[in-house]
C-alpha cells in the first residue's frame, strides 16, 4: 500500500495550495503529490479524489504531474472551487448551562385598550421605544394581527415615528449586562417573548426590526462577552423565519467567537403550534412554578450544548440539517489505497460517503485532454440515497434493539428523530419501508445490502468511539421495571421528580405492541390546581349519591399508579368493579378517574369488546396504568381471567409471554364473579345509583369534561403520594371488625383505594368521611358468609339447587340417614352427585378430591356404603304411582312396589349443613391471613385451586367407629367386612387405615384406590346386579367361567379401548383387550383377582373397559360370586 506523503504542511504564502491557490485552510504533501483542500468540490484535470479526511475535507492526489506543472494549469481559473467556509464556532464552556437571572421576577407591562386595538409600549432606553399594536383577526393562528412600530424623540423633543439616526441597542441589553457574569443570556424573537421571560425572572434580550443584521448582532454579543457572559442561548420561533434568524445569530457569534446555541420550541414543548414561541409556551404553562420552567429550559439548552460540543470535537459526525452541505466521511469510505482510518488499528469497511445531504459514492472518470492528449481523471459524486442520517442512540431490547437516527432528506428544512429496529435492516427493502413509515413520507435508498450494513456499522462504531452509550428501548408505556415513568414527551422518577433520557438511559418507543395498537397517555402540562378542579366538578355532576364512589374510584386509580410497589409488597393488587343499573353514570365515573392518568386516557383506557389477546397485550404493554373493561359479557372464561389478573399471572401463547403490568377494573350492570367465590373475593365493589332529582347537576357535564382535559397536570403530584404499607395496614385493621364473615382479602382490598382516596381529599381541602361511608356501605354488603368463598358450602348450595330441579333425590341423595352413634346425616352418592355439579356449574375453586378433607373437617364421613334407590326412573315412577295409584277389579288400590335399592359408595354430611347453619358454623372462622405462625391452625390445604386462607381452630375430628351389618344376605355387595373409618384422625391430618376390598364390580372400592371417579357407565363403583341368584346346590367356589358360554350382547369398538399408548392402532388395541379378557376368564379365586388388578401392564381403565364391554352380564355376575366366595373362605 503506497503512502501519499511522509508529512503534511499547512498552506502558506511560500507554499500555497496547488488546487485553490490559497494560503490558509489547506494542507499540502511534502512531496507535492497530494493536497487537502476544502474549497475544491471535485477533482480537476490531472488530479483524482482519494478519500475524505477525518475533519470532512477531501484529499486529492496528483494523477498527471506533467499537466499540473504545465502552463495550462491555473488554479484560480478552475471551475471546481467553492467559497471559504464560515468561521468555526467558538469553543464551548464545560459543565451544565445556567441562565442569567434577574434579582426578582418582572411585572407584566401595561396593555392599553384603544377601541378594538391593544397597545403595549416597550422601552428601549432614553428617548427610544417601540409600540406593539394587536388587531383582532380570527384568520390568524393566534387570533390577531400585530405590528411593532419604533418611536424616538428628536433634538426638539418631538415624537417621531422610526428609529432615527442613532444606534439602537438590543432590547434589555443593559439589564442583561448587569446579570450575565458567568451565565448564559437568553435571547428570543420579539419584545413580547422577552417580557414573558422576564416575568419568570430570566434576563433576556432581542433585537428590534432592522437591527437583525450581522453588525448589530455582533455589537450586542461583544457587549455581553465584555460583561463576562459565557454565551448566548437563543430560542427561536417555530417557523422558517425563526430558522433563518437562528442561523444569522450563529454566524454573528462565530465571527466574534462568542459561544452560541439555539433551540426550537418543539424541543421543550411538544404541543407547540406553527409559529409558536417561548411566550406562548410560558402562557400554556400557567400555574407551574417558575423554578420548574427555568429548570426545563436549562436542561434543554444543556442537551443542545452537549450535542454541539460533541459535533465540534467530532466534525465528521456533524450534519448541517438547517440546509447547505452535508459533507463528511464515515471513517473508512471511498476507494483509497490507504484503507483503515488514517493509522487507527481498525478493520477496513468499504462504505459510501455523505455529500450535500445525500449518501453515495465518488467515482473517477477518465478522459483525454484535447490539447495535450494526456489522460485526465476526474471525480464525480453519484448519490444512492436522497437522505442522510446521524446515529443519536444505540438501543437494546428483548427484540434485538436498534438505533435512534436523526434523519433528513436533502431538500427538507428540518430533521426528524426516528427509531429503526435492528431486525428492520436485515434487507434494504425492510430498511427503506421502515424509514418511510417512521418519516411519514417517501425516501429513496439504492444501496446494496452489504454497503448499507457497512455504513451502519461504521457510523455506530464512530458513535461508540466518541463516547456514545447503549440505551434501553422501553417495552411498555408508563412505569418501567426500574420504577421510571416514560411517556412520549417526558420522564419521571418513581417519586414524581422529572428526569431525562441521558439520566434514565430509557428511550420512548412509539411502536409498541405485537399486532394490537397500544395507546400511550398524553399528560397535560403540570398544574397544581388540576386535581381540585376535577374533584370539584365531580361533586357538582355526580352529587351526594355517587361522589363517595367516584372518590374511591379515583383512589383505586391513584393506587394503580403505585401498583408496582404494592404488588412487590403483597404479590397482588385488587380489581375494581363499578356496578349499578343503566344510567347510574358509572362509566363517566371511570372516565373521570382515568383522566388523572392522561388527557386521552378516559377514552384510550376504557376498553370494550376486545379479544383475550388484545386485553393481555394492553395489560402487558402498559406499566401501572389503570384501565377499565366496559360492559363485558358474562361468562366463566372472563371470571378466570379476572382471578388470575389479581396475582398478575402471565398468559403464554406461542412463546409470547403476556404478563399483566397494569391494574384492571370492570364496569358492569351486574356484580362480577357472583358465581365464582375466588373471583368475587378479588374485587372491590362500588355500587352506583341513578341520580335522583336535585342530587346531581347534569348542567356541569361540560365543566367536568374541561376539568378532565387538564386533570393529568397533577400526575407528578400523585406520584409523590408514594406507597405507605403501614398506613394501609392500619386501615385494614380498622375494617376487620366489620368483616368477620367476609373473605380475608376483602379488608386489605378495601383499605388500598380508601387510603389513596383519603389522600386526594386531603390534597384538595375536602372534608369527606370516606372511611365511614365504606363501613356503612361496602362492609355491610361484604360481611356475608355467602361471600366467604367456602368451597364445601358452595358445593352444598349447588346440590340443593339440583334438588330443586329434581336432578338429585333418593337415588343419589338421602336425607335423615341415621347411624349407630345417634347422629343424623345427609348421604350422597358422591361420584354421581359430583358429576352433576361439575357438569352443570363447573366450579373453578375446588374439585372432587379437594372436597374430601373438607367433608371430614366438617364432621362428615367419606368412606361408607349406603343403600340408594337403583335409579331415578324407578324412584320417579314410584312417586307417580303413589299420586295416581292403580286399582284391582274390585276397585281396591294396589300399593306400588318400592324401588329396588342398591348399596353405593357414599359420603355422609352432617344434616345441619343442609338446613341453613352452613359450614361457617363448624369451621370457627377467623378472618386473618395464613402466616407461618398460625399455619398449623389453618384450614386443610386441599388443592392448588382452593385458595381459601381462613384460619380455623385446631379441632380434633372424631370419626366414629362402626360396623354396618349386611342388609341382604344374597346381595352381591357385603358391608360386613368394613373397617372403622378414619380412626385416630386429629387436627388437619386425616389418616385412613387400610381397608379390605368391598366388591362392587371389578375393582375393590377402598379410599386408598387412586382410580378417578368417572361417569356411572365406566365407574369403578358401578354396581353389580343385586338380583343374581346362585344355582341351587352349586358351590360358589366351583362356579367357573367355562360353564358360561354367552358373550357380550353388543359388538365392541376396539378403537375406544383406552390403550396406555394413546396412538396405538386398532389391531394393537384389540389384541391387548382380548388378552385381558382371557386372563379375567381364568380367575379362580380372589387372589387371582387381586393379582390381575395390580398387574402393572394393565391400567385400571383398560381392565374396567374389558369388564364392561367384553364380558356378558352373566360373566360379570359370576366374577363377583367367585371372588366373594373365595374371600369368605
Amino acid at each position: 500500500m503506497k503512502t501519499l506523503a511522509a508529512s503534511w504542511q499547512e498552506a502558506s504564502k511560500s507554499n500555497p495550495c496547488p488546487l485553490c491557490g490559497k494560503t490558509d485552510w489547506c494542507n499540502v504533501a511534502d512531496n507535492g503529490n497530494a493536497t487537502v483542500c476544502a474549497r475544491t468540490d471535485k477533482a480537476p484535470p490531472g488530479w483524482r479524489f482519494v478519500k475524505t479526511a477525518k475533519d470532512g475535507r477531501p484529499i486529492y492526489a496528483v494523477e498527471n504531474k506533467e499537466f499540473y506543472q504545465s502552463k495550462h494549469y491555473n488554479p484560480k481559473s478552475m471551475p471546481h472551487l467553492k467559497s471559504k467556509p464560515k468561521n468555526k464556532p467558538a469553543p464551548l464552556p464545560e459543565g451544565v448551562l445556567s441562565l442569567a437571572l434577574l434579582l426578582s421576577s418582572a411585572l407584566p407591562l401595561e396593555r392599553k385598550k384603544r377601541g378594538k386595538k391593544t397597545e403595549i409600549k416597550y422601552p428601549y432606553g432614553g428617548d427610544k421605544w417601540a409600540i406593539r399594536i394587536e388587531i383582532p383577526n380570527p384568520e390568524k393562528p393566534k387570533g390577531y394581527s400585530k405590528i411593532v412600530i419604533p418611536y424616538h424623540t428628536n433634538s426638539k423633543g418631538e415624537l417621531v415615528k422610526g428609529k432615527g439616526g442613532e444606534q439602537w441597542d438590543a432590547y434589555r441589553l443593559e439589564e442583561a449586562s448587569e446579570h450575565c457574569a458567568g451565565k448564559w443570556v437568553l435571547a428570543s424573537e420579539g419584545e413580547e417573548c422577552v417580557e414573558a421571560a422576564r416575568c419568570l425572572g430570566l434576563s433576556c434580550i432581542t433585537w428590534q426590526g432592522a437591527s437583525w443584521n450581522l453588525e448589530e448582532l455582533k455589537r450586542s454579543m461583544l457587549a455581553l462577552k465584555k460583561a463576562g457572559s459565557l454565551g448566548l442561548a437563543f430560542t427561536r420561533d417555530n417557523d422558517k423565519k425563526g430558522l433563518k434568524k437562528a442561523q444569522l445569530i450563529e454566524e454573528a457569534a462565530n465571527l466574534v467567537q462568542f459561544p452560541c446555541i439555539w433551540v426550537n420550541p418543539p424541543q421543550f414543548w411538544e404541543a407547540c403550534p406553527e409559529s409558536g414561541d417561548i411566550a406562548d409556551w410560558i402562557t400554556a404553562m400557567e400555574g407551574h412554578q417558575r423554578e420548574e420552567l427555568i429548570k426545563k429550559l436549562e436542561e434543554i439548552f444543556t442537551q443542545e450544548l452537549e450535542v454541539k460540543r460533541d459535533c465540534i470535537e467530532n466534525p465528521s459526525e456533524l450534519l448541517s440539517f438547517g440546509g447547505g452541505n452535508n459533507n463528511g466521511d464515515d471513517g473508512d469510505g471511498g476507494d483509497d489505497d490507504d484503507g483503515g482510518d488514517d493509522g487507527d488499528a481498525l478493520n477496513f469497511w468499504r462504505t459510501p460517503v455523505s455529500w450535500n445531504g445525500e449518501i453515495g459514492w465518488f467515482v473517477e472518470n477518465e478522459s483525454k485532454n484535447p490539447t495535450t492528449g494526456a489522460t485526465v481523471i476526474t471525480s464525480q459524486f453519484i448519490p444512492k440515497c436522497n437522505f442522510d442520517f446521524a446515529i443519536e442512540r444505540e438501543l437494546e431490547s428483548a427484540d434485538g434493539g436498534g438505533l435512534v437516527l436523526t434523519f433528513k432528506r436533502s431538500f427538507d428544512d428540518y430533521p426528524k428523530q426516528i427509531i429503526i429496529p435492528s431486525k428492520d435492516y436485515a434487507s434494504v427493502r425492510e430498511f427503506e419501508d421502515t424509514l418511510k413509515k417512521a418519516y411519514g413520507t417517501g425516501v429513496v435508498c439504492n444501496l446494496k445490502l452489504e454497503h448499507l450494513k457497512s455504513l451502519l456499522h461504521v457510523r455506530l462504531r464512530n458513535y461508540r468511539r466518541r463516547g456514545g452509550k447503549i440505551y434501553k428501548l422501553i417495552d411498555r408505556y408508563g412505569q418501567q421495571s426500574d420504577g421510571t415513568w416514560v411517556f412520549s414527551d417526558r420522564q419521571f422518577k418513581s417519586n414524581g421528580t422529572s428526569t431525562i433520557e441521558e439520566k434514565s438511559n430509557l428511550v420512548f418507543n412509539p411502536s409498541l405492541g405485537k399486532e394490537d395498537f397500544i395507546p400511550c397517555p398524553e399528560l397535560a402540562q403540570k398544574d397544581p390546581l388540576a386535581l381540585k378542579r376535577l374533584i370539584d366538578a365531580c361533586r357538582e355532576f355526580f352529587g351526594s349519591q355517587n361522589i363517595n364512589q367516584v372518590l374511591l374510584t379515583m383512589g383505586w386509580t391513584v393506587a394503580g399508579l403505585h401498583s408496582q410497589a404494592i404488588f412487590k409488597h403483597d404479590s397482588c393488587f385488587p380489581l375494581l368493579n363499578l356496578y349499578g343499573e343503566p344510567g347510574s353514570c358509572k362509566t363517566l365515573a371511570g372516565e373521570a378517574a382515568l383522566s388523572l392518568v392522561g388527557k386521552n386516557w378516559g377514552q384510550m383506557g376504557m376498553l370494550a369488546r376486545v379479544s383475550l389477546s388484545a386485553l393481555y397485550e394492553h395489560g402487558s404493554r402498559t406499566g401501572s396504568l389503570p384501565f377499565f373493561l366496559d360492559d363485558p359479557e358474562r361468562n366463566t372464561e372472563l371470571d378466570e381471567i379476572f382471578k388470575s389478573w389479581y396475582n398478575r399471572k402471565p398468559r403464554r401463547v406461542r412463546g409470547n409471554d403476556q404478563q399483566p403490568q397494569s391494574p384492571l377494573g370492570v364496569i358492569t350492570n351486574h356484580v362480577v364473579g357472583e358465581e365464582q367465590a375466588a373471583t368475587f373475593s378479588r374485587f372491590v365493589r362500588l355500587p352506583f345509583e341513578r341520580v335522583k332529582k336535585g342530587k346531581g347537576n347534569k348542567q356541569s357535564f361540560q365543566k367536568l369534561r374541561a376539568a378532565q382535559q387538564k386533570a393529568s397536570g397533577a400526575f407528578s403530584q400523585l406520584l409523590k403520594i408514594g406507597y405507605d404499607p403501614e398506613a394501609i395496614a392500619a386501615i385494614e385493621r380498622k375494617l376487620l371488625p366489620y368483616l368477620p364473615l367476609a373473605h380475608a382479602r376483602i379488608a386489605q382490598s378495601l383499605a388500598i383505594p380508601l387510603y389513596y382516596a383519603q389522600k386526594l381529599v386531603e390534597l384538595t381541602g375536602g372534608s369527606d368521611n370516606l372511611y365511614q361511608w365504606v363501613v356503612d356501605n361496602c362492609c355491610q354488603t361484604e360481611n356475608d358468609a355467602d361471600n366467604a368463598g367456602d368451597s364445601l358450602q358452595d358445593f352444598i348450595d349447588k346440590i340443593l339447587a339440583l334438588e330443586a330441579e329434581s336432578k338429585t333425590g333418593e337415588w343419589n341423595l338421602k336425607r335423615n340417614h341415621q347411624r349407630n352413634n345417634g347422629k343424623t346425616y345427609t348421604a350422597i352418592y358422591a361420584s354421581d352427585v359430583w358429576a352433576l355439579v361439575n357438569g352443570r356449574f363447573k366450579p373453578a375453586t375446588y374439585n372432587f378430591k379437594s372436597l374430601k378433607p373438607m367433608v371430614v373437617k366438617a364432621g362428615g364421613i367419606i368412606n361408607t356404603t349406603v343403600r340408594f334407590d337403583r335409579s331415578q326412573d324407578q324412584r320417579l315412577a314410584y312417586e307417580r304411582a303413589l299420586i295416581n295409584p292403580r286399582t284391582d277389579a274390585d276397585g281396591n288400590e294396589i300399593a306400588p312396589k318400592p324401588p329396588d335399592t342398591i348399596p353405593r359408595k357414599a359420603w355422609l354430611l352432617p344434616s345441619f349443613l343442609f338446613e341453613g347453619e352452613g359450614v361457617a358454623g363448624v369451621t370457627d372462622c377467623n378472618p386473618n391471613s395464613v402466616t407461618p405462625e398460625n399455619d398449623s391452625q389453618s384450614r386443610l390445604s386441599t388443592s392448588a385451586d382452593d385458595d381459601c386462607n381462613y384460619v380455623t381452630k385446631n379441632i380434633e375430628i372424631e370419626i366414629e367407629i362402626e360396623t354396618q351389618s349386611r342388609e341382604n344376605s344374597n346381595s352381591a355387595v357385603t358391608g360386613g367386612n368394613q373397617t372403622p373409618e378414619n380412626p385416630g384422625s386429629h387436627g388437619d391430618t386425616v389418616t385412613e387405615e387400610e381397608e379390605k376390598p368391598t366388591q362392587q364390580g371389578f375393582f375393590p372400592v377402598t379410599e386408598n384406590s387412586s382410580t378417578p371417579v368417572t361417569s356411572p357407565e365406566i365407574s369403578v363403583t358401578s354396581p353389580v346386579t343385586a338380583s343374581f341368584k346362585e344355582p341351587a346346590g352349586e358351590n360358589k367356589e366351583q362356579r367357573k367361567f367355562s360353564n358360561i358360554t354367552d358373550e357380550a350382547s353388543e359388538k365392541p369398538d376396539f378403537d375406544e379401548f383406552p390403550h396406555s399408548t394413546p396412538h396405538a392402532v386398532w389391531g394393537v388395541r384389540k389384541d391387548k383387550a382380548l388378552r385381558i379378557k382371557r386372563e379375567i376368564l381364568a380367575i379362580d379365586c380372589a387372589e387371582d383377582y387381586i393379582a390381575l388388578s395390580e398387574n402393572p401392564d394393565y391400567s385400571k381403565a383398560e381392565l374396567n373397559w374389558v369388564r364392561l364391554k367384553l364380558l356378558s352380564k352373566a360373566q360379570r355376575e359370576a366374577l363377583t360370586v367367585v371372588v366373594q366366595a373365595s374371600s369368605q373362605n
